[in-house]
């Protein structure tokens, strides 16, 4: 393999072992086994009533459709406007964070879509790749 090869091979395993850290740990402190399993109770019974189908394409296209959108997409377009990476990516956070509101409630959004949404756009500014988030 090609030292640039290896450099992208060893981005994409830092944050991707970084995220699914931050992912474990977010949906342990939200679920039955965490403090906050009572806040999510409502947005699991919607999530439950939606199609199986529904549900599976969900689960495989959320992860890399939100990136694009709120990542890649807000972030680059943010800062054309602003010419500012970092205030860009604390305008995308925070669109990332009340998108959640209306499904999930203003606890589970904002204490855990949140921080989520924060960590994930700083490996974005920190590499500016998709594909290692």
């Amino acid at each position: 393999m090609s030292e640039t090869t290896l450099s992208v091979h060893r981005r994409f395993r830092i944050s991707t072992c970084a995220s699914h850290a931050l992912r474990t740990s977010v949906a342990h402190h939200t679920s039955g086994a965490g403090v906050g399993s009572r806040r999510i109770e409502p947005g699991l019974n919607r999530l439950a009533a939606l199609p199986v189908w529904f549900r599976i394409f969900v689960a495989i296209t959320s992860g890399s459709v939100e990136e694009i959108l709120y990542r890649g997409y807000a972030v680059e377009r943010l800062v054309s406007v602003m010419d500012n990476y970092w205030l860009a990516g604390l305008v995308a956070v925070i669109a990332f964070g009340l998108a959640r509101i209306p499904f999930w409630g203003i606890g589970p959004a904002l204490g855990a879509d949140l921080p989520f949404g924060l960590v994930m756009t700083l490996f974005y500014l920190w590499r500016r790749d998709l594909i290692a988030n």
